[in-house]
């Protein structure tokens, strides 16, 4: 699984408010001397930082924090993605975006990512979970996984079936999420 960011290319977050905690992202290798942070108090800059960073092929990623975005803003992400083979990372917050479901998107894949109990067989707490969903996916199929971070690694999660309910209609996971035809890295939405 590829790195987020290394030492030779570092990621870029657009963040909307000063919420970063720089212990909790150095737990899953996103150090300090491998993140810039930009903070946009507007959609309109966020989109704007975010569309200059990914046509800079000095970094590693993209992210940013939106309150929304249209089919005009989201292609214009993608094709600087393309350009430079940054990949490219829009956060929404669900609670926030009831209609992104239905929104129109030029994104290549779609998530919701969820926090998911951990489950261990000792006592305690166990590794941390999500519960990532593929809503979108040119060329693929939606699908349902259970991951963990295990070792420094993000992982499918190891643990009985009743540590976790899924939906019954969760479909079978995708095995090669990228788009077909070899477009190369491009950017994802994810809720």
């Amino acid at each position: 699984m590829p790195r987020l960011a290394s030492a030779a290319a570092p990621a870029l977050w657009v963040v909307r408010g000063r919420d970063l905690h720089a212990a909790g992202l150095a737990a899953y290798g996103l150090t300090p001397d491998r993140l810039i942070a930009v903070r946009a108090t507007r959609d309109t800059d966020a989109l704007w930082a975010m569309e200059e960073a990914l046509r800079c092929k000095r970094l590693s990623a993209v992210l940013g924090e939106v309150g929304g975005v249209d089919l005009t803003a989201s292609r214009r992400l993608q094709l600087a993605a393309e350009s430079s083979g940054v990949t490219g990372i829009l956060l929404q917050d669900a609670s926030r975006n009831a209609n992104r479901r239905s929104a129109a998107s030029a994104a290549v894949t779609r998530w919701r990512i969820a926090p998911a109990p951990s489950w261990t067989a000792e006592p305690g707490v166990g590794d941390p979970r999500w519960r990532a969903e593929l809503e979108r996916c040119r060329g693929g199929r939606p699908g349902l996984w259970l991951l963990e971070w295990r070792d420094g690694a993000l992982v499918p999660a190891q643990a009985p079936e009743r540590a976790v309910s899924t939906p019954a209609s969760a479909s079978t996971p995708v095995r090669r999420p990228a788009p077909a035809g070899g477009h190369g890295p491009s950017w994802a939405e994810v809720a």
